[in-house]
């Protein structure tokens, strides 16, 4: 069987053609690739018959793209030729469908309600309830709110393809492209539980679809890495990301997971409907009862002036061993909350980076409020000796009617030589842990006395 492409175009529903028209709404296999929170690539399978001699196949369910050429057709498994216009071209058009309309205009800063009264040269005129007529410019940079009896742009505008088949039959029409409208993101969630030393552990996966179309039944690749894209351009009007409000779907699904290439990707079949605008969550990873150890930490120097009411860093550490992990966890954000009854209560957030097996995970979540630390510095310089000596003095107040411990981290630098210091340390190369016990609402001093030796050529 013979085909071959004649042209792509942008048709208006109720024109009529001379050549049978075929719709092809169904899709009948649905792979989409996403590489991080704004780039996906998407590759669908459609069935549909065709006549013999010329047809018009009308792409119906397709994302407004910003850029034709990251479509690609396939027919039958053959890559096929095809020119397509600018798609804004009749847009003009459409917003004069809506004139005596009521409708709204969404920005990140701004939202405007209006009946329409005009439109010309990229300028919409609105008139609110009280009568003051508004002119917007840049009417592309909002995202546009319908009345239930407003047609949506994307009813009335279709891509086409014209094929010869020499023969009628069932085909399959391939479709591939690319956008930045669809991405992913992981988070992990950990719910620490301070009077075991446990905590439960859950990573999720978040899909959000920005584009104007709904995607169900589809099978999900998401990579994770740092991988180059140039997908450049312009960033699509916001009315083009979204037409209907965020909502969110949980699946019991775990997604598959494995190394590809420099990369991680994990595979995902979802059973529920992506909506356009919406928000598609699943369990990448979920381990309870994983051990951790809450520290308060200060990093020493023995630069910089004196200071006062320094407020130490609470971090958490746990290791990956103990999480029973056996591939790699995507970056992400992670968050880490406390149940109080029956309710979670966020301690604090950071990003991290991969999260592989035998780490050993180091979060922040902020700073103690009951612990403070003056910090004292002097220094003597010994020029002809060739070098300078420095003391440190921290008196750490503990303002809580519990012991505490502090940790005192001290990068040693390659050229020192620590002479005094009033605590014992744990070191791991070139770090010092100076572990300072803190009784109930007392001050504890510690004291360091370090000499630098100059550099010498």
């Amino acid at each position: 069987m013979k085909y071959f492409v004649l042209l792509l175009s942008m048709v208006f529903v109720g024109i009529a053609h001379a050549q049978p028209i075929t719709h092809s709404n169904d899709v009948a296999n649905q792979t989409i690739v996403l590489y991080g929170a704004n780039f996906a690539g998407v590759y669908e399978i459609r069935e549909l018959n065709l006549e013999q001699g010329l047809n018009r196949i009308v792409l119906s369910g397709l994302p407004l793209l910003h850029d034709q050429s990251n479509l690609e057709v396939f027919l039958n498994g053959r890559q096929i030729e095809y020119t397509a216009p600018n798609p804004y071209t009749n847009f003009e058009n459409y917003y004069k469908t809506l004139i005596g309309k009521t409708i709204t205009l969404q920005s990140p800063n701004d939202t405007v309600t209006g009946r329409v009264d005009g439109y010309q040269s990229g300028a919409l005129v609105l008139t609110d309830e009280e009568g003051r007529r508004q002119i917007i410019h840049g009417v592309h940079n909002y995202r546009l709110i319908l009345p239930d009896e407003a047609p949506s742009p994307f009813d009335s505008v279709n891509p086409s393809i014209l094929v010869y088949a020499d023969e009628a039959g069932e085909q399959n029409l391939g479709l591939y492209y690319t956008h930045n409208l669809m991405g992913w993101t992981a988070e992990h969630r950990l719910v620490v539980d301070e009077s075991t030393g446990l905590l439960d552990w859950t990573t999720l996966g978040f899909i959000r679809n920005n584009t104007n179309q709904a995607f169900e039944n589809s099978r999900f690749i998401l990579f994770s890495g740092d991988i180059n894209l140039m997908h450049g351009g312009y960033n699509p009007p916001i009315m083009l990301r979204s037409m209907a409000a965020d909502s969110a779907m949980e699946s019991d699904f775990m997604p598959e997971s494995e190394q590809f290439s420099d990369f991680y990707r994990y595979t995902y079949h979802s059973n529920s409907v992506l909506s356009a605008g919406g928000t598609l969550q699943f369990t990448l990873f979920e381990k309870a009862e994983v051990p951790f150890e809450k520290k308060f930490e200060h990093n020493l120097s023995v630069h910089g002036g004196n200071r006062v009411n320094i407020r130490p860093e609470i971090v958490w550490y746990i290791d990956s061993t103990e999480t029973g992990l056996n591939d790699s966890l995507p970056p992400g954000k992670v968050r880490i909350s406390t149940k109080e009854e029956n309710n979670l209560m966020i301690l604090g957030e950071q990003m991290t980076g991969f999260i592989t097996p035998g780490d050993e995970l180091r979060f922040r979540t902020g700073r103690a409020s009951d612990i403070t630390i003056t910090e004292t510095k002097s220094s003597r310089v010994m020029q002809a000796a060739g070098y300078t000596e420095f003391e440190v003095i921290l008196k750490v107040r503990n303002n809580r009617n519990e012991s505490q411990n502090l940790d005192l981290r001290f990068q040693r630098p390659a050229n020192s030589e620590i002479l005094e210091v009033s605590h014992s340390a744990v070191e791991k190369g070139n770090l010092n842990t100076y572990i300072v016990a803190l009784n109930p609402e007392s001050e504890t001093e510690f004291r360091m006395i370090i000499r630098l030796h100059q550099r010498r050529n």
